[in-house]
Parts: C-alpha cells; structure tokens; sequence
C-alpha cells in the first residue's frame, strides 16, 4: 500500500493533474491508478505473488463469482506477463526525471480518453513530453543507445497498462475499493 499512496501524492503533485478541478483529478486517478502505480512499482522490488496472495483474493480461494473470474484472468501467463513487465522496467531503471516524464505520458493519455481536453491540445502535449524525455536521454550518456531506451521506455509503459480491477485483485486482494477514499490519506 505505500507504493500506492506513493503514486497517489506524485500524481496530484504533478503540473498537468493540478491544472484539473478537484472532480476530475478524482476521475482521473480512478481510472489510471493501475498503470501509475505499476510504473512506480518498478521503482522497488515486488512481491510478485501480489499482497493478496495466499489470503482471499490473489491465490487464495474464490469467495465469489467476480473473484472466479478474476482468477481466470490472472492465470499464470498474466501473471508471468506482469512479472516480465515490471523486471523489464526495473532492468531500465526509469531515474526520477524520466519516472515524472513517463507518469505524464500516462496521465496525458487518460486525459484525452476521458476527454478532459482537446485531443489536439493533448497530443500536443505528449509531442513535447516525447521530445524533452528523448533530449533528457540523449544527455544523460546513453550515446548511441538513447534511440534504443527511449523506445524501451515507452514499449514498457504500453505494457503497464493493465485493467485496474486485475492491478487491484493480484496486488491487493481487492482490497481497493475508491481511490477516492485513499485519497483523504494520502
């Protein structure tokens, strides 16, 4: 949970979900919190039997026809996907600045999905957010690589982007009920 209280505090810190009214900062997070908090998650190393696991929800038993079909989407290849995903990630090992660039691309995305912007404006926006993240990496001393981790990058954050109910019932055992809710304590 602290990496998820984590990504809650960064992603309200950041420039882009600040200029939102409060509602659509709420509408915002309750529909990317999954991917936010798998990107932040690369930052550490994840249990992946998911904090669920063992107990209901995760591995457990199923209580519930919901919970039946959940397990039936984290069969073992999910789970070896999002395994796979996150140690690519940690393998890149995003820094802070490029942790804040990718973050902006996710939440820049959801906007335009959610239509809490011209679309134009937002790819607008994700142009400039694509440009300063590759100028950052060409400067960072990747040499002739900055092409090859910039494209690493974002093929990885195409892949965090798992259903939220599938993040919430493998990491937390279903436990995530209202970002709303974890937002007043964070």
């Amino acid at each position: 949970m602290k990496v998820l209280y984590l990504t809650l505090r960064r992603t309200l810190a950041n420039e882009i979900v600040r200029i939102l009214k409060p509602n659509h900062q709420v509408i915002l997070l309750e529909n990317s919190w999954g991917g936010l908090f798998l990107l932040n998650l690369t930052q550490w190393q994840p249990d992946f039997r998911g904090e669920g696991g063992g107990r209901r929800g995760g591995r457990g038993a199923c209580s519930s026809y919901d919970d039946w079909q959940m397990k039936l989407l984290l069969s073992n290849e999910r789970t070896q996907r999002t395994s796979h995903v996150i140690t690519t990630c940690q393998i890149l090992k995003p820094d802070a600045v490029e942790l804040g660039f990718l973050e902006t691309i996710l939440i820049l995305r959801q906007m335009r999905e959610l239509r809490f912007c011209q679309t134009d404006r937002v790819d607008t926006y994700l142009r400039q957010i694509y440009i300063a993240l590759s100028t950052y990496i060409s400067q960072s001393g990747y040499g002739h690589n900055s092409a090859a981790r910039f494209s690493h990058l974002l093929i990885s954050l195409h892949q965090l982007q798992l259903p939220e109910r599938m993040v919430n019932f493998y990491f937390f055992g279903g436990r995530v009920t209202k970002i709303q809710h974890l937002l007043k304590l964070a």
